[in-house]
């Protein structure tokens, strides 16, 4: 993971699969915000064991 410190944003880099044939590489590219968001609903994920709802930013 790298950060950009002008932007604020955070890369993520993904290696995308379909089934297990291996498809390409990619960045996440998320704001702060949305990283923060993402590592709770994962937290979250975690500590219960159930399926978060994440609302859809507007």
């Amino acid at each position: 993971m790298t950060s950009d410190s002008g932007t604020g944003e955070l890369r993520v880099p993904l290696s995308l699969f379909h089934l297990d044939q291996y498809e390409g590489d990619v960045e996440l590219v998320l704001s702060c915000a949305e990283a923060e968001e993402l590592g709770q609903g994962f937290l979250s994920l975690l500590a219960v064991g159930r399926p978060v709802s994440v609302a859809a930013a507007p």
